[in-house]
């Protein structure tokens, strides 16, 4: 047998046995929780992401997340665990030391998939929760194995209080929604609506926030019907107007290059009612640092038949 073959199985079979070993190691039936002595519940956040993380000793870890554009999700780490897709059971309870109420405040499931389950069912339930006191459990169970895995609530004051600020920080859109959108106009329309004015904003606070953003590409476009030139200087009208949009909101014009492509790049059949609509388009798109200047299309602009122009410069 090949000895790097040899070497990789040997690797293989020794992680497996550790998994084996680590599962083993935790006792049947029982409430796994990080000693209240030691608990800890800690914050990291920005205007692109906010995460709220509490370590359970013998397990893994809790994570509440929030990425800008998304709703926010709740997950439970064991990677020492390999689950099949399937649920367990969590709910929020009430800690040993207060008074017991006849209703369970919450029960809900999380899904696995491999090492993390995750859920993002009434995830805001479960920071009221902490904020009140109680604490999270979820039921795991591999093989003939059940663990009830504790989320206490203590030391988590400060770290919930900072999450929350974050979350009404966060950016409208992340960079996977905004980096290109695209607005379709109906024959003639040269001005985009309200909605779409509103995905500007979006745009604006993107750019404002990121500084890997070097350029902000406005791309128009026409179907087939009428005559090419005219469909050359409409696609730079619907352009322009995008750009006075953009601008209004504070993207710095020396950041946008506006472009009106007429008809010469379809993304659909000019021959039909639904496809002509498709190519009567807008397209707004963020260059990050180092990343080439590209069509919508996704290849290199030919800039013949193209009306161009830096928006601070001249024709």
């Amino acid at each position: 047998m090949n000895i790097r073959l040899h070497n990789l199985i040997s690797t293989f079979f020794m992680l497996f046995a550790v998994a084996i070993n680590h599962a083993h190691a935790l006792p049947l039936n029982v409430n796994i929780a990080t000693d209240i002595d030691l608990a800890r519940w800690d914050y990291h956040g920005s205007k692109f992401q906010c995460s709220l993380s509490h370590p359970v000793d013998g397990f893994g870890e809790y994570v509440l997340f929030n990425k800008a554009g998304y709703p926010s999700r709740l997950e439970l780490h064991a990677q020492w665990l390999q689950q099949p897709e399937s649920e367990s059971p969590i709910e929020i309870t009430f800690p040993a030391w207060q008074s017991k109420e006849s209703v369970v405040p919450y029960q809900g499931a999380l899904q696995w998939h491999a090492n993390v389950a995750s859920s993002e069912q009434q995830v805001e339930l479960f920071l009221q929760a902490l904020m009140r006191g109680w604490q999270w459990q979820t039921k795991v169970h591999a093989g003939d194995r059940q663990w009830q895995v504790v989320a206490t609530n203590v030391n988590s004051s400060i770290a919930v209080e900072q999450f929350l600020n974050c979350q009404q920080q966060l950016l409208p859109r992340s960079f996977e929604q905004i980096r290109n959108i695209q607005f379709n106009l109906a024959s003639g329309q040269v001005r985009i609506n309200e909605q779409q004015q509103q995905e500007l904003s979006a745009v604006a606070a993107y750019v404002d926030a990121d500084p890997r953003i070097t350029k902000v590409m406005v791309d128009a476009h026409t179907d087939s019907a009428g005559d090419s030139l005219e469909n050359l200087v409409l696609s730079r009208a619907r352009s322009d107007d995008v750009v006075e949009g953009l601008i209004a909101v504070g993207v710095p014009a020396a950041m946008i290059e506006a472009r009106g492509h007429g008809d010469r790049y379809p993304i659909a059949s000019n021959r039909t009612a639904a496809g002509m609509q498709l190519n009567r388009r807008v397209n707004v798109r963020l260059l990050l640092k180092g990343h080439q200047s590209v069509n919508d299309a996704g290849s290199e602009v030919d800039l013949r038949n193209t009306l161009s122009k830096p928006v601070d410069g001249a024709w």
